[in-house]
């Protein structure tokens, strides 16, 4: 499937995703790589918080960089709320 990504880390670890691209094996100089119709989902009948973080690991950046765009959200469900 052109676009599909890998989960590479443990499937029953809930706080950490690691992806990888399933046919992109190289990414040359200025090339891009984006991520379609990727999305999170919460219940959120509590307090909630959490981050989108983005890192590039390679053979030249074997501890990661990491991206320059970042995600963090948080909030609480009044009274009688129940969104998702």
């Amino acid at each position: 499937m052109t676009g599909a990504w890998e989960r590479i880390n443990d499937q029953k670890d809930k706080e950490e995703y690691w992806l990888k691209p399933r046919n992109k094996p190289v990414l040359n100089p200025e090339e891009q790589l984006s991520f379609t119709n990727f999305q999170i989902k919460w219940i959120g009948d509590q307090p909630y918080a959490g981050s989108i973080m983005g890192f590039v690991y390679s053979e030249e950046l074997s501890n990661g960089s990491s991206s320059m765009n970042q995600i963090n959200l948080s909030g609480r469900v009044k009274q009688g709320d129940h969104h998702e």
